[in-house]
């Protein structure tokens, strides 16, 4: 089946101040990788600090809005990561001060990008390229193994945009 998750990697990011700027707050509960990235978290979750870059994951889809990693890089930078192995879908966004820099996104069999993406392989596999690029970046892959990382929920985030339909920079399938 292979994995479905949306990451977001703040640059230097504080996890109690990334939970307040995404309108929720941090609970006392500890949860592992595997819990944050299932279905079975409580919603999203910020973890650890990996080389400079704050993890917050999201399995439910609560930050696949647009305004999240727009807020989150108000003067600061932000990675967004998303894949959906079983269907070969994959993107890297990056944002900063609010607007998109880049984009690399596979889907439907083919490599998209907008703006200047950083170091894309010209070998190898084109599913592989958005994940390659936040790996050269971050120096994190989303399959790496971090089971034993603690990561926090973040609880009582708003509906987005009021809870009018959201708007996606891509379709999952």
């Amino acid at each position: 089946m292979g994995w479905a998750c949306h990451f977001l990697l703040v640059r230097d990011g504080d996890p109690a101040e990334v939970a307040a700027r995404l309108g929720g707050r941090l609970v006392t509960q500890i949860i592992d990788a595997e819990r944050a990235t299932t279905r079975d978290a409580p919603g999203p979750a910020v973890g650890p600090l990996v080389n400079g870059w704050l993890m917050v994951t999201d399995a439910h889809g609560q930050l696949f809005d647009d305004k999240y990693g727009a807020v989150l890089s108000q003067g600061g930078h932000v990675l967004e990561f998303f894949i959906e192995e079983h269907v070969s879908f994959a993107c890297a966004v990056s944002l900063r001060d609010g607007a998109t820099e880049w984009s690399l996104t596979y889907a439907d069999g083919r490599l998209t990008s907008t703006g200047e993406v950083p170091g894309i392989a010209a070998e190898g596999d084109e599913f592989d390229a958005p994940a390659d690029v936040i790996y050269r970046l971050t120096g994190w892959m989303y399959d790496d193994e971090f089971d034993d990382e603690p990561f926090v929920p973040v609880l009582g985030l708003p509906p987005p945009d009021g809870g009018k339909r959201r708007r996606r920079r891509w379709k999952p399938w």
